[in-house]
């Protein structure tokens, strides 16, 4: 035993040795500098070098600090840097030139980049180095050595663009290479900058480097659809113009290719020849004209409706899971996914509600406010039933907003959202939905309203009776297809998608989803009776509805809360709201198996990284 330890003993000595030695190595650096750009940022943007261990772990000692000396992202640290690692981090803070918009950002946005600088006297912050970051790390926790992980993330972000070619480490290119590397690194800027605020193009950046950080891939479908839609509507000529003339004001010429080569612009997944002749969309226009145009406030706001339907099918996904009895951790990318894609939508219809509030318009504005309020107030209704507090944000979030937001009680986000709805029905349509018509029927208004009393277990019967006595609605009977025709039973509902598995593959019943039906409106009724303990009448009311779907009649009122909760189940085109009906009728650990702290879901772990004042629900 001695003969066959000593040996192993005396190399792990020697390995400690080394690894001591190569850890107490001093690196010195006496002029590092570099560029930021996303676009270029602009003079005094803020450079921060961190020394990292080799976990790519702050070590809390060797943090300098500098600022850009111009107008292109120019900095340097000029004083002497004694490290005793290779490794760094590179974290930025500025304003920078948007390409897009051709004009300075209205606010800051941060970047980061890691590097070995053991060969190196500069180093490049760029879109590429911001979301190869968080992938790197990734790898390095799972035993990859620094090179290793740098040069399998570079990989892996390129394909996520269809990029075949090689190029050096990312912190090495800048646009002022005048390289493919450079033009490949304009095309990605623009592309996910396109049609975004910066404080919106700052939010979709973090969840892009959250997703591809997981596998090396970008899977969720809200930002590949989102990337797909920017890679058709981008102006890469206009684009390539803007950046160009820039630096030229600034005494630098940029010679770049064609920015197409590296745009997938018919959305085929492969770069070739057959991009170049997609016809080029038209110059985008300005933020403070994009109103003013009628057509123009119908287009944004019909793609909202998209983004809300990403955040409903994902909501859908995770009520099915949990329906039977399958727990939900805080790194669920449905819980992910699902968490962005409402914020999302949510900042799109801030967006709306500001770009409206304005004289100028030569249209009547309001019909699409009441809808903006009435699509707002239904996405924070939801996220208040499966969360519990959120962050209530009202406005979109520029530089001198603290866009850490800290969770509202929800008893102050019912109150926000009913006075929020207050007079919004006078402007919108007393009418059945339209799919076609961006503008919401007036009726929702009333159900999101209803959802809300119900919710504060208050009576909601000035709200249901306004529903209930519109002679708008009918209840229909069993055979109608309420999933692939537009009915009198449907209130409100969304299209369908057909590229968000499991949704897609496991939920989808037809081409449509509804969100309120007139069924769901006959069975709240029942809901609120019963918080009124008036068995009697809610009876009749299930039943009614049980009768139009081809059900049994009850004749006994003494399980009328679980009665209540199977015919919701069992009636075609309530697929959604069930789990949170359940919940309030205080069957779902009885229903569905589940510990009280899982009837709310987790705050996502991308959520609670990011956000230093977001709290985790109890139990996870």
């Amino acid at each position: 035993m001695k003969i066959f330890f000593l040996p192993v003993i005396a190399l792990f000595l020697f390995a400690s040795c080394d690894k001591d030695e190569n850890q107490n190595r001093t690196i010195t650096k006496k002029h590092l500098q570099g560029k930021i750009e996303k676009g270029p940022f602009i003079t005094g943007s803020k450079v921060t070098l961190y020394e990292l261990n080799e976990q790519l772990q702050q070590t809390g000692t060797n943090i300098f600090s500098t600022e850009t000396t111009d107008d292109i992202g120019s900095f340097s640290f000029d004083t002497k840097m004694s490290l005793t690692s290779p490794f760094v981090e590179i974290e930025i803070s500025g304003y920078f030139f948007n390409e897009y918009r051709n004009s300075l950002s209205d606010s800051q946005i941060k970047l980061n980049a890691l590097a070995d600088i053991t060969q190196k006297e500069k180093i490049n912050v760029n879109i590429l180095t911001h979301l190869e970051y968080k992938r790197i790390k990734k790898l390095v926790t799972e035993e990859k050595s620094f090179a290793e992980a740098k040069k399998q993330a570079q990989k892996e972000l390129l394909n996520s663009f269809f990029i075949t070619q090689d190029f050096s480490d990312f912190e090495d290119i800048s646009f002022t290479d005048n390289s493919d590397a450079s033009t490949a690194l304009l095309a990605i800027s623009s592309v996910l900058l396109e049609g975004k605020k910066e404080s919106e193009f700052s939010q979709f950046i973090a969840m892009l480097s959250n997703n591809f950080a997981e596998n090396g891939k970008i899977e969720d479908n809200t930002l590949l659809n989102e990337i797909k839609y920017s890679n058709a509507n981008i102006n890469s000529e206009t684009v390539k113009e803007n950046l160009v003339n820039y630096y030229h004001e600034k005494g630098y010429t940029l010679e770049l290719s064609d920015v197409w080569k590296y745009i997938d612009r018919n959305g085929d997944g492969t770069l070739n020849e057959e991009d170049k002749f997609i016809n080029e969309p038209s110059t985008p226009l300005p933020e403070e004209s994009i109103f003013e145009k009628e057509e123009n406030t119908q287009s944004i706001l019909t793609n909202t409706y998209e983004k809300v339907r990403s955040y409903v099918q994902y909501i859908l996904v995770l009520d099915a899971k949990r329906s039977k009895g399958e727990t939900i951790d805080e790194s669920s990318s449905y819980v992910q996914n699902a968490f962005a894609a409402t914020y999302r939508a949510i900042h799109q219809l801030n967006f709306i509600l500001e770009g409206l509030n304005r004289e100028s318009l030569l249209y009547d504005p309001k019909p699409y406010i009441a809808t903006a309020k009435t699509l707002r107030a239904l996405l924070y209704i939801d996220m208040v039933q499966h969360w519990g507090d959120m962050p209530l944000i009202t406005k979109t979030m520029g530089i001198d907003d603290n866009i850490y937001v800290s969770r509202t009680p929800k008893n102050d986000i019912f109150t926000y959202l009913e006075n929020d709805l207050a007079d919004v029905k006078q402007y919108l349509p007393n009418e059945v939905y339209s799919y076609s018509n961006p503008v919401i029927p007036a009726p929702v208004a009333d159900a999101i309203l209803t959802t809300i009393s119900l919710e504060k277990g208050n009576n909601a019967s000035i709200y249901l009776d306004n529903l209930l006595n519109c002679s708008i609605f009918e209840l229909e009977n069993q055979t109608t297809d309420v999933y692939n025709s537009l009915t009198k039973e449907i209130i409100l509902g969304i299209i369908t998608s057909d590229d968000q598995p499991p949704f897609s593959t496991e939920l989808k019943k037809g081409k449509y989803l509804p969100i309120f039906s007139y069924s769901g409106i006959l069975l709240n009724y029942a809901e609120n009776l019963l918080t009124q303990a008036n068995t009697s009448k809610a009876l009749e009311v299930i039943n009614s509805v049980r009768t139009a779907k081809g059900m049994e009649s009850l004749t006994d009122n003494t399980n009328l809360k679980k009665d209540l909760a199977a015919t919701w189940n069992n009636v075609p085109g309530l697929d959604y709201g069930y789990f949170t009906l359940v919940k309030r009728l205080n069957l779902a650990t009885e229903f569905f198996g589940l510990s009280e702290h899982f009837l709310l879901l987790p705050i996502p772990l991308s959520e609670l990284n990011l956000n230093p004042n977001m709290t985790q629900n109890p139990g996870y």
